[in-house]
């Protein structure tokens, strides 16, 4: 058997029986013949970067009252129920469907079925939930697979 220097020969390639995966010797990843393991590793951070920034703007709301000022302001829900307020003019709005919700609207915006925390609304009234049964990033990550 002949080992070769992992410079000379950078590709390996698994023998095992349906494997055939190849990888680099050199920095243990997917095989990339024509990049150079630097370029590899700085297309797999670009590529984590911009992941994170899409799960990052997809948990981010702007007060709808305020952008029809010309005001941007953001804020992100970290815990609690689904009804925000803006942090700047301390309007309401829903954080699932986005919209403004009038004062007089108030908690009527939400889902009034009482139900077991996590389940369906069993009439399907098509309102927003007041709950989410999960951890809000859990619900971000799976929304924007």
């Amino acid at each position: 058997e002949i080992d070769f220097p992992a410079a000379e020969v950078p590709e390996f390639a698994c023998q095992g029986p349906g494997c055939l995966f190849k990888s680099c010797r050199l920095c243990k990843q997917e095989s990339h013949p024509n990049l150079k393991c630097e370029e590899v590793t700085q297309q797999a951070e670009h590529h984590r970067h911009r992941v994170e920034e899409a799960m990052t703007e997809a948990a981010l709301r702007s007060c709808c009252h305020c952008l029809k000022k010309g005001i941007t302001v953001r804020f992100q829900k970290s815990e609690g129920c689904n009804k925000m307020q803006c942090p700047k003019c301390k309007k309401d709005s829903c954080y699932v469907c986005r919209a403004a919700i009038p004062r007089e609207v108030g908690y009527a915006h939400f889902c009034q079925d009482p139900r077991q925390p996590g389940r369906p609304c069993p009439k399907v009234c098509g309102k927003c939930d007041l709950w989410d049964h999960k951890n809000q990033e859990e619900i971000e990550a799976e929304r924007v697979k």
